[in-house]
């Protein structure tokens, strides 16, 4: 992920991470919070090529926000769960 957001021009200076295990499945859902600031296309270039690069990886929520009209970059919010099964 971080060499997509590197390629893509964005920083991943900071996140938010939690580890949740679903009881049914076994699955371990490790959830990742991304906030992001830059070009529109560049946010959306770094999230399809993580999703391409990691296919365990789903996209649960992406949002935009720009402070004004003029404004070139926007302010996204990144939220994605990776999906892993326990090592045995």
């Amino acid at each position: 992920m971080f060499a997509a957001a590197r390629d893509s021009g964005l920083q991943l200076s900071r996140g938010e991470y939690a580890v949740v295990t679903d009881r049914q499945t076994g699955l371990v859902q490790y959830r990742i919070t991304l906030p992001v600031r830059g070009a529109y296309t560049q946010v959306r270039a770094f999230v399809a090529a993580a999703l391409k690069a990691v296919p365990a990886l789903a996209l649960d929520e992406l949002t935009f926000e720009r402070r004004s009209i003029s404004e070139t970059q926007v302010e996204a919010r990144i939220r994605l769960t990776l999906y892993l099964r326990p090592a045995s």
